[in-house]
């Protein structure tokens, strides 16, 4: 809704040297200015008085007119784009001279000597620590209202309540095992007490049979010694009887060796055999590798082939394709060249229909005008017939009626040429009208292409911020996941908590 505040003005006579406001037209005195306040913006309307006076008017010289008339008029492009050609000029000049001006402030100030004292030092540092320490903590609220960190600190408030509950469950445990292992540790010590008693009696057993097992061990460690004695005499009789048989077996090993080696040099005539049949072999397969390398080639080579075929096709489909697509176009562009032909044409006709009317005044005075003179000349003919005496007076008549008909085909002559003129001059402007045409949709483009950067560049900044809040509420809410840790929450829990919360701060 639109709210209007209407403040009145008071009239009063212009001045002299009062000046026209040339962007309204008109006067500021005697009007009503009403304020338009709306959402978005506040201007200030100027509303005329239903019986405005005619004191307002104002004779002025021709000079002044002639600028205010030129002040009014609507720029040119060239002019439009010199004149924001001096503004950027002016603004960078500007920009330099305002920096320059900051350079040689900041080294003057860095010249003079400071007298800032400690005092003031400390407390300007105190601010700007309680400064960052609020901003931090704004920034950390504003994370906090988040959906997705609330979220969280529901998800984190319900992982608290359950540890605290699994406490006080482990610490009712703890209290129950406690008294278990007291009640265990009571019952124990009265079984030790009745089994000191009843093993005092055992013991007492167990040394009289400890002696008697000593007594056993002995022996038997005696008679250990004796077999081992035994053992090594019947060592010494066996060695003695092995190096008997040794040298009884050296002459049957020398024969035996000797038909070793008779049957070693048949086992290499044999070798000899099998080699020479390997080679063979080795010779037949080597023929049959060969036979298939040439096999294989064959086949690469039919393949190359059926590959060159297969691209050579690919060719003229792409070749035919972009015959046809050629063709489209053409026939697009006669289609647009006809309608912009057509459009010409439309435009050319408005303006014959207006040069046809002046055509067909022109065309019908030109036949009235010969309309006359034929009359005028059969006028002359039946004088000179019948007339004869009379000859010097009609002579005179038709001395003036020839000058008549000069002077009209000297204007049917100027006709001609003002025809011709204009044709030139609606050519002309034509020209004009297409260039100012041209001009205007170049403007039109342009201006469109620059929103368009600013919508995109509005965009990115957008998604820049955007990214930069997600960020941020990421790293809030791996801190705060991390500090589940110490509530002994298992691997997967934290990481479904992750993922849901990380779904509900990414829509």
């Amino acid at each position: 809704m639109k709210k209007l505040k209407i403040h009145p003005v008071n009239r009063k006579i212009p001045n002299q040297d009062e000046e026209l406001d040339v962007l309204k037209g008109v006067y500021r005195d005697g009007r009503t200015r009403v304020l338009d306040i709306t959402n978005d913006y506040t201007r200030i309307i100027l509303v005329p008085d239903k019986n405005p006076s005619t004191s307002d008017t104002r004779l002025l010289s021709d000079t002044t007119y002639k600028a205010l008339l030129d002040d009014s008029r609507n720029p040119t492009l060239q002019e439009k784009q010199e004149y924001f050609r001096k503004m950027q000029e002016d603004n960078i000049n500007r920009d330099k001279e305002s920096a320059a001006r900051i350079r040689r402030i900041k080294s003057e100030v860095n010249k003079m000597p400071t007298k800032k004292t400690e005092s003031e030092r400390k407390q300007k540092e105190e601010e700007r620590i309680r400064n960052d320490h609020i901003r931090r903590r704004a920034e950390a609220l504003k994370l906090e209202e988040e959906v997705a960190m609330k979220v969280l600190n529901s998800e984190i408030s319900k992982v608290k309540c359950n540890a605290i509950l699994k406490k006080q469950m482990e610490e009712k445990a703890l209290k129950k095992k406690y008294e278990r292992e007291r009640m265990k540790k009571t019952d124990r010590d009265l079984i030790e007490k009745w089994e000191s008693k009843y093993n005092k009696k055992n013991r007492e057993e167990d040394e009289r049979l400890r002696t008697n097992k000593k007594k056993l061990v002995d022996f038997l460690d005696s008679q250990v010694k004796l077999e081992k004695m035994k053992k090594n005499m019947e060592k010494e009789r066996v060695a003695k009887e092995v190096a008997e048989r040794k040298l009884l077996l050296t002459e049957d090993m020398k024969n035996d060796w000797e038909e070793f080696q008779i049957r070693q040099n048949d086992k290499k005539v044999l070798l000899n055999h099998q080699k020479e049949s390997i080679l063979q072999v080795q010779k037949l397969k080597q023929k049959q590798i060969e036979e298939d390398k040439l096999i294989l080639k064959n086949v690469k080579k039919f393949q190359q082939m059926k590959e060159e075929r297969e691209k050579i096709e690919k060719e003229n489909k792409f070749k035919d394709w972009a015959k046809r697509d050629e063709a489209i176009d053409k026939v697009v562009n006669q289609i647009k060249e006809e309608e912009r032909r057509k459009l010409e044409a439309e435009e050319y006709a408005d303006r014959r229909k207006n040069n046809e009317l002046d055509k067909e005044w022109r065309e019908k005075e030109k036949e009235r005008i010969m309309k006359e003179l034929e009359a005028k000349k059969k006028f002359h003919d039946g004088i000179t017939m019948q007339v004869e005496d009379k000859y010097v007076q009609k002579t005179k008549e038709l001395i003036t009626v020839m000058g008549d008909v000069e002077t009209k085909r000297q204007r049917l002559i100027r006709l001609n040429a003002q025809d011709e003129q204009k044709n030139i001059e609606l050519a002309e402007k034509k020209k004009i009208f297409l260039k100012n045409l041209i001009e205007q949709g170049k403007e039109k483009q342009r201006m469109k292409n620059k929103e368009k950067r600013e919508v995109e560049l509005w965009r990115e900044k957008m998604k820049e911020v955007d990214k930069e809040r997600k960020e941020k509420l990421t790293k809030a809410i791996e801190s705060k996941i991390d500090e589940l840790m110490k509530y002994e929450m298992s691997d997967k829990d934290m990481h479904l908590l992750k993922e849901k919360v990380l779904k509900t701060s990414l829509i």
